[in-house]
């Protein structure tokens, strides 16, 4: 049983699928830093704002 790309017997070509997840998770990493910068800003700026 031999691959090829778009078999229709198999799976077909998988790359589609892993570029899509990849994408999917680089994505929410991207999302889960950016609140994380957002959370720690605020705390930073109520820390000041209490020490004033």
């Amino acid at each position: 049983m031999s691959w090829e790309p778009g078999n229709p017997k198999g799976w077909g070509d998988p790359a589609p699928i892993v570029l899509a997840v990849l994408l999917l998770v680089i994505a929410g990493a991207a999302v889960d830093n950016f609140t994380n910068v957002i959370a720690e800003r605020d705390r930073c700026e109520e820390l000041l704002n209490s020490a004033r």
